[in-house]
């Protein structure tokens, strides 16, 4: 089903450079500086103060700004802190901060892909499509998942992490896994093709901006993971855009639900609602609060032994995951009342 809609958060020009050009822009930035030697420190405050940690604290903010959906999650809200709090403290104080820490980095993985299909539908909705999306889905997850498994069956995969400067190491994978799996991502790849040009003859096709996001995301991983053996700009790039994409739809789905109609909420809600509302009616106010966040939660990484920043981090994986799920009401658009679609399902 396919209906007329407004395809854009701002407009064709500018979503398109948020959404392909600013990334790069970035990256080229920090790989500047790290070319020029800036100190580790002065680049871990810009890479995760600046870019990285301030999405995920976008994530609260939409969230406790909606006080009808903080009711219906609340218990995910604060068990999920609880478990995963608990988890990584027990593993830090055992002397083990090497499995929370290979849970988060393979988490991120699949966190910052499925987040390219989530954008990719929610301006399908936008553009007016409302029917099943799970080709894009598996589409990206597998496109995008295939050459990095490629790269742990050929020559392995090492990267460092922002807790302690612990190393993840990929274990060995044999050859014939990735290959299989490029058989299915061709299979998929094929029949996505063919049904989108069937459905482009009857008008019920896909946006081209979706067209553009898969494309983009598919490229970006093949590209990087087969081709180029220093894998730092990737890092960079996808660092970015997962943090450019995220503020994209919250920041505007924030918006949106702070202008819905107040309700008859809880008083704790009601000044939390309107608090957060201050907030956000002023862009530096916004900015500084979310950046306040950050710096609380990166100063807490020795402190803490990198269990306050991990249980920020896969709280955020999780209510992504969770929380932010496929509602079954296909008639509204993301972003413009409600929250309606999240940027994984």
């Amino acid at each position: 089903m396919v209906t007329t809609r407004n395809n854009w958060y701002y407009n064709k020009e500018l979503d398109s450079f948020i959404l392909f050009g600013l990334s790069p822009i970035v990256a080229l930035f920090l790989a500047l500086l790290i070319y020029l030697k800036v100190p580790d420190f002065m680049g871990a405050i810009i890479a995760g103060v600046i870019i990285d940690i301030p999405h995920q604290a976008q994530t609260h903010l939409l969230l406790l700004a909606n006080p009808k959906e903080f009711a219906k999650f609340k218990s995910h809200y604060f068990i999920s802190a609880i478990l995963i709090a608990v988890f990584c403290t027990f593993f830090a104080v055992t002397g083990n901060i090497l499995i929370p820490v290979t849970v988060w980095a393979y988490w991120l993985i699949i966190h910052i892909i499925l987040q390219h299909f989530g954008i990719a539908t929610l301006y399908a909705r936008k553009g007016g499509y409302f029917g099943d999306t799970s080709d894009i889905k598996y589409l990206v997850l597998i496109g995008s998942m295939v050459p990095i498994v490629y790269r742990m069956a050929t020559t392995g995969i090492t990267f460092g992490t922002p807790i302690n400067e612990i190393q993840i190491v990929t274990p060995a994978i044999p050859i014939l896994i990735p290959f299989i799996m490029y058989i299915v991502f061709g299979i998929l790849l094929i029949n996505f093709v063919i049904k989108e040009f069937r459905a482009r003859k009857e008008s019920k096709g896909y946006n081209a901006i979706v067209y553009s996001i898969i494309a983009y995301t598919l490229i970006l991983y093949n590209a990087f993971f087969l081709l180029e053996s220093n894998l730092i700009l990737f890092l960079l790039i996808s660092t970015a855009l997962h943090a450019i994409q995220y503020h994209l739809v919250a920041g505007n789905k924030t918006i949106a639900v702070l202008n819905s109609e107040d309700e008859d909420y809880s008083k704790i809600m009601t000044l939390i609602r309107g608090g957060i509302k201050r907030i956000v009616s002023n862009k530096f106010s916004w900015s500084l609060s979310v950046l306040f966040l950050s710096v609380l939660v990166f100063l807490s990484n020795e402190i803490s032994y990198g269990v306050i920043p991990l249980t920020w981090a896969m709280q955020h994986f999780y209510l992504d995951g969770v929380i932010w799920k496929k509602r079954k009401e296909e008639n509204s658009i993301p972003g413009e009342s409600v929250l309606t679609l999240p940027l994984q399902s």
